[in-house]
């Protein structure tokens, strides 16, 4: 169910469907149209793995953040917040409001509780979860945000419903992705048409070139 680590009373393991009467639906390899969007944990983090995450991500969380245009009061959200620099600075951009973040990974949530810990931050809150079970009621949150993690959804558009339950009408969804084989433009594409068939409105798509690659930064509103 829900237990409480060792860590301290802001980190949570939540098992999402502890909170539901329902069961998750059994894990299969097709639950999403990406390649590989099953793999967890098999393998620990090393270190190396985590420094090379941050600089991989550093692109996109910056594009993110501004794209998604937090304001001191709004209330945040970040699907995947890996170690934590994104949703970190998200916390000090919402001073007065309020930042979270769900993430499937155990290593991840050690070292994002870590750096909120350090921080002294009083607004930001760090849990283990999945986001097609996302335990916050509807119309939570104002922003949120994912960077580089859409690939690893176990089911794109139960997450994307997930997304569109818990934002505010009018809130702001940021999808931030690297330009891959893995995630093709056509793919890219894809995910636009699902925000829609969701309920999502007012798309922006941008695709910019970043040094060998190009990256993606999807906007959409909720209706």
């Amino acid at each position: 169910m829900i237990r409480r680590m060792k860590l301290g009373p802001s980190a949570l393991i939540l098992e999402p469907w502890a909170l539901s009467k329902r069961r998750p639906p059994p894990a299969t390899p097709n639950w999403s149209p990406y390649v590989g969007a099953r793999v967890e944990d098999h393998k620990p983090l090393t270190g190396r793995t985590i420094r090379r995450m941050r600089r991989r991500n550093a692109v996109l969380n910056d594009l993110a953040l501004t794209a998604v245009g937090i304001t001191p009061k709004d209330h945040v959200l970040e699907i995947g917040y890996g170690p934590g620099e994104a949703l970190a600075e998200a916390s000090k951009m919402a001073k007065n409001g309020f930042a979270a973040g769900i993430d499937r990974s155990m290593e991840m949530l050690q070292i994002a509780w870590k750096r909120t810990q350090k921080a002294k931050a009083k607004n930001v809150s760090v849990l283990r979860g999945d986001v097609s079970w996302l335990p916050w009621s509807q119309c939570s949150f104002d922003k949120m945000f994912c960077v580089d993690g859409v690939t690893e959804w176990p089911c794109t558009r139960s997450g994307l419903e997930e997304a569109f339950r818990v934002l505010k009408p009018g809130g702001v969804l940021i999808l931030a992705e690297y330009i891959t084989p893995k995630f093709t433009k056509a793919k890219a594409l894809a995910l636009a048409h699902l925000l829609t068939v969701v309920g999502f409105q007012d798309l922006e798509v941008h695709i910019a070139p970043n040094r060998r690659t190009e990256v993606l930064v999807l906007k959409a509103v909720r209706s």
